[in-house]
């Protein structure tokens, strides 16, 4: 299953931080993958920095929401720019 979740500056990584001792407890019965999104545009201050640290503590999946972005294209950049580095996925929506 894939989850996904949220992330900015104003909640930073409480998603992330909520499902992860979900999975661990679970791991037994059920496959989760974390799917992480930024909840306003990825460029804005402070939310990339917080998608690369879920991506580095967790979450396989940078998601796209382009359709509600207010940047769609800075959205396709800054996930391009992270999608090698990191060896993740990218989900978009």
């Amino acid at each position: 299953m894939r989850t996904q979740l949220e992330v900015d500056p104003g909640i930073g990584l409480r998603g992330l931080q909520g499902v992860r001792p979900l999975i661990d407890e679970y791991k037994w019965a059920i496959d989760i993958e974390i799917c992480i999104f930024p909840r306003r545009a990825a460029e804005h201050l402070g939310t990339d920095a917080l998608m690369v640290e879920a991506l580095k503590t967790g979450a396989a999946w940078w998601a796209l929401r382009l359709t509600t972005d207010t940047n769609p294209h800075g959205q396709i950049d800054a996930s391009s720019r992270w999608r090698a580095s990191l060896d993740i996925d990218i989900d978009m929506h």
